[in-house]
């Protein structure tokens, strides 16, 4: 099982508190406003062949690698809008996330999807 690297976009957040924030209220067990619990999705149009349940995600906000979180689900986007009431609807599939561990900051360059790594927890 390989893990992943993915890249957390600029503009969905206005700083990098406010993305940590989020991220940390992620954890999978929580009900934090009547919605169900809190989990965070990467959408993408196939899922990883060498990842899933079990490997971790770590993310790029502003060209550092912030953290990782624990991959516990593979599902299709549209289960989790119709759940949660959230985004336009989509034909895509989605890796369900929880738990963010925050790193030593390294730098990476951004880019778009995700991308396997040699890094480990």
């Amino acid at each position: 099982m390989k893990n992943i690297l993915t890249t957390i976009p600029k503009s969905k957040f206005r700083d990098w508190p406010t993305c940590e924030r989020v991220l940390q209220r992620c954890d999978g067990l929580t009900d934090l406003n009547g919605n169900g619990e809190w989990f965070w999705l990467i959408n993408t149009k196939a899922l990883p062949k060498d990842s899933g349940t079990g490997a971790v995600c770590y993310m790029i906000y502003d060209g550092l690698i912030r953290g990782y979180m624990d991959i516990v689900d593979t599902d299709i986007s549209e289960n989790w809008r119709d759940a949660h009431d959230i985004g336009k609807p989509r034909t895509t599939k989605c890796l369900v996330m929880a738990n963010w561990h925050p790193i030593t900051p390294q730098p990476h360059t951004g880019f778009q999807g995700y991308r396997y790594t040699q890094l480990k927890p």
